[in-house]
């Protein structure tokens, strides 16, 4: 699987993060640096 196959891949299973965070969250957690570079992109708040 090459990267531009990863990255659609990951914008598709996280569609319908941003509408699942609370408006007033402003920062998220993530154990994953992978996973926080992701659910930053998708979901519009800082993962740390």
């Amino acid at each position: 699987m090459n990267y531009a196959a990863v990255c659609h891949s990951n914008k598709s299973a996280m569609a319908s993060l941003k509408a699942q965070i609370p408006q007033d969250c402003q920062r998220g957690l993530s154990s994953s640096q992978t996973c926080e570079i992701g659910f930053t992109e998708q979901s519009g708040i800082s993962y740390q």
